[in-house]
């Protein structure tokens, strides 16, 4: 395949050599295909073999130096390349589903049913490799033509049934492919969501999708994609008809959590939930703690998050709360979390001021006064060396005291004045 990069030709045409001496037929399949013909960066191959499967990864994993990690409950194995790149190995199989949302029962079969059992019709192409010829394509299920009309289509009616996974699954490729999910598709994940499957989906798998979904996504376009196709019903039957002030209020949290170094990467499901509890009520948020198990920091933010979060808005909305000393002393009775959901709850004016401030400036500033500079001058070791020190603090935060003179003295004062 010319579309493919150097170094996944490379390992093409090895496997291939690999997959004649052992009499087994090799396909390209999956996200590999996809991106080559979308143009798009190669970082991972999945290979299908029509035969000894186990034995291909291990001679290939030998002749690349790769690490390998086998996956026997479905007869793959992982090799993990240079620059993060990854090559799947698989032996083509048949899989079927014993009730909703299960784990599939797999059986070796041929590469057509193989291509049966994939998510999307745009991952259910293969190109079969064939030494001195040109490669064969097979496309059962029309994924090229999908690919060109930049669409999502499922192979099937009961898809969802089978891996409610597959529907956050769909809006990840979408986001980032910029597909459509095709209408046939979008209501067969709808007739999955109110038949009851996602019910029967583990907390664990759903935590792991939502954890990708908003890590590639974003918590803000995650939301949004989730509400146009339906799904926040996962979370809340109320949320839906919220989509536009939940989106307004994520997309807030984001910014704020950027400029607080919060909630990145891996850690952004955790904002995207607090978002949404933020719009729900107390009890639907103990059951998603209770099917999510969040960690413990996670699992706060959500119970108490909004509350705590609302309260802080509104005393930093107060003419009183904005001097800045005012604004750190109070910040820092509240957690990170909890002071970005204020910010994304909070309407534009004192309070999103305050909070960028803090973030951005005073939560680093300390005295230029320190402890030994208070004993020197005669201040008792103890509790009076901590109030002359906050004292100096509010001074220079405030501006009363940009001098370390200046900070000495408040701080000798209000050391003085304890009784």
């Amino acid at each position: 395949m010319r579309a493919l990069p150097a170094w996944a030709r490379r390992v093409w045409r090895l496997a291939g050599r690999l997959a004649g001496e052992a009499g087994a037929r090799l396909f390209l399949v999956g996200g590999g295909v996809r991106d080559a013909l979308l143009g798009r960066d190669v970082k991972d191959l999945d290979l299908a073999i029509e035969g000894p499967a186990a034995r291909l990864a291990r001679e290939l994993a030998r002749a690349l130096r790769a690490r390998a990690i086998r996956h026997d409950r479905f007869g793959t194995a992982t090799l993990s390349l240079a620059g993060g790149r990854r090559v799947d190995v698989a032996r083509t199989r048949r899989e079927s589903y014993p009730h909703p949302a299960a784990l599939p029962r797999v059986e070796p079969a041929g590469i057509l049913a193989d291509l049966a059992r994939r998510d999307f019709t745009i991952h259910a192409l293969a190109v079969q490799y064939r030494p001195r010829r040109p490669p064969l394509w097979l496309d059962p299920h029309g994924g090229l033509d999908d690919l060109r009309r930049r669409r999502l289509r499922a192979l099937h009616p009961q898809s969802f049934f089978d891996d409610p996974t597959r529907a956050l699954r769909a809006l990840r490729y979408s986001l980032r492919l910029g597909f459509g999910i095709e209408r046939r598709t979008a209501a067969w994940m709808k007739v999955a969501l109110h038949g009851g499957a996602f019910e029967a989906l583990s907390g664990d798998r759903l935590r792991r999708e939502l954890v990708l979904l908003f890590e590639e996504c974003g918590v803000s376009r995650g939301l949004a994609a989730l509400g146009r196709q339906g799904l926040l019903q996962l979370f809340d039957t109320s949320l839906e008809a919220r989509i536009a002030e939940i989106v307004r209020a994520a997309a807030a949290a984001e910014r704020a959590a950027a400029v607080a170094g919060l909630y990145g990467g891996s850690e952004a499901w955790k904002l995207a939930l607090a978002c949404l509890g933020s719009f729900s009520s107390a009890a639907r948020r103990r059951q998603w703690v209770a099917r999510l198990h969040p960690d413990a920091s996670a699992a706060a933010l959500w119970l108490r998050g909004p509350t705590r979060a609302r309260r802080l808005a509104a005393r930093l909305d107060r003419a009183r709360a904005r001097l800045p000393s005012r604004v750190v002393a109070l910040c820092r009775t509240y957690t990170p979390g909890e002071q970005v959901l204020a910010f994304a709850l909070a309407p534009p004016g004192p309070a999103r001021r305050s909070l960028r401030c803090y973030w951005t400036h005073w939560m680093r500033i300390r005295p230029d006064v320190r402890g030994e500079d208070l004993l020197r001058a005669g201040v008792p070791q103890g509790r009076a060396i901590a109030v002359g020190l906050a004292a100096a603090l509010r001074a220079k935060l405030d501006g009363r005291a940009r001098t370390k003179r200046a900070q000495l003295a408040a701080a000798l004062a209000a050391a003085r004045r304890r009784p």
